[in-house]
């Protein structure tokens, strides 16, 4: 494994992870959460629970990371669109799914977000596949 590109890798996945759930879920799902409010912690204790969610999504990018180099075939940038495809479909259908079965959400919301977790995955394999390949001479 090179050391200095999977922490490189797993650095620049989490910054795009925290961005693109910030812009995700802050932003586009905002008036969506409002409606559902009484699902969620209050804002307060959401505020309060914030570092959970950032140490959460740093364990994801580096364990998203290291589970690529281990399947690493230096295919190009399609075999991280590929990874993270997959990737996504595998958390993101599955998980969502049995939220809906678990707690009352709207349709719309659980469609929501398994579209966008697939599409916020495949992003973030292309990044470690564009990060993780090796120099070229």
């Amino acid at each position: 494994m090179n050391v200095q590109r999977f922490v490189l890798g797993s650095v620049a996945v989490f910054v795009f992870v925290a961005a693109y759930e910030w812009v995700f879920h802050g932003i586009v799902l905002h008036d969506t959460y409002i409606k559902t409010a009484s699902l969620w912690r209050s804002e307060s204790d959401m505020e309060n629970n914030f570092h959970w969610l950032m140490i959460g999504q740093l364990f994801m990018a580096i364990m998203f990371c290291f589970i690529f180099t281990k399947g690493y075939e230096d295919k190009g940038l399609a075999e991280g669109l590929r990874y993270g495809l997959l990737i996504g479909l595998l958390v993101f259908v599955g998980r969502d799914l049995i939220m809906y079965a678990v707690q009352p959400l709207p349709a719309k919301l659980v469609i929501a977000w398994i579209c966008g977790g697939i599409v916020e995955l495949a992003i973030a394999g292309v990044i470690v596949a564009a990060i993780y390949r090796p120099a070229r001479s």
